[in-house]
C-alpha cells in the first residue's frame, strides 16, 4: 500500500476549501518565501548582526 506523498495530501487537502481559505493559504505561503534568506547572505557582512546586546532577562529583572 503506497502512503500518499506530503504534496499529494497538501493537494486532495485544497479541494475542501473555500477560495477565501486558498488565498489565505497562499499569502502565507507567500509570505514564508519572503522571509527566506538569499541565497549568497553572509551573517559577517550583515550589519544587523549584532546590532542589539545585553542582557535577555529584562523582564524577569524589572519585576524585581
Amino acid at each position: 500500500m503506497d502512503t500518499p506523498s506530503l504534496r499529494e495530501k497538501a493537494k486532495a487537502e485544497l479541494d475542501d476549501l473555500s477560495d477565501e481559505e486558498i488565498r489565505w493559504i497562499l499569502s502565507y505561503i507567500e509570505s514564508m518565501k519572503s522571509n527566506r534568506l538569499p541565497e549568497d547572505y553572509n551573517p559577517d557582512n550583515d550589519p544587523a548582526v549584532g546590532f542589539l546586546s545585553g542582557s535577555t532577562d529584562l523582564a524577569a529583572k524589572a519585576t524585581d
